[in-house]
């Protein structure tokens, strides 16, 4: 394989940018269309917005599309993420 073929191939699927391997997140997502916060986690919030919100894959975001990132916060683990999530979520009923 020569240099510019090298050079042309995409990265392997295992690297991700903007975030650091093994971490996991909690995020907050707003929608452009009326304001509305979504909380969620992922070890990829930004390949989670693109492919899973504003592809209209979640029956809880597909109607307030589009949504842009606001907030994330890095874990060592997925229980910790989780729990952040859980924590930044309002309680049923009540305004932020």
């Amino acid at each position: 394989m020569g240099y510019s073929q090298a050079v042309r191939q995409s990265p392997p699927a295992t690297i991700r940018r903007f975030e650091i391997p093994g971490m996991f997140y909690s995020y907050v997502l707003k929608s452009i269309k009326n304001g509305s916060l979504y909380f969620g986690s992922s070890y990829n919030p930004e390949g989670r917005l693109e492919k899973y919100h504003n592809a209209g894959y979640s029956k809880y975001t597909k109607n307030l599309r589009p949504w842009v990132l606001v907030y994330k916060e890095a874990f060592t683990s997925k229980k910790e993420a989780m729990q952040r999530e859980n924590f930044l979520r309002p309680v049923k009923g009540e305004n932020i």
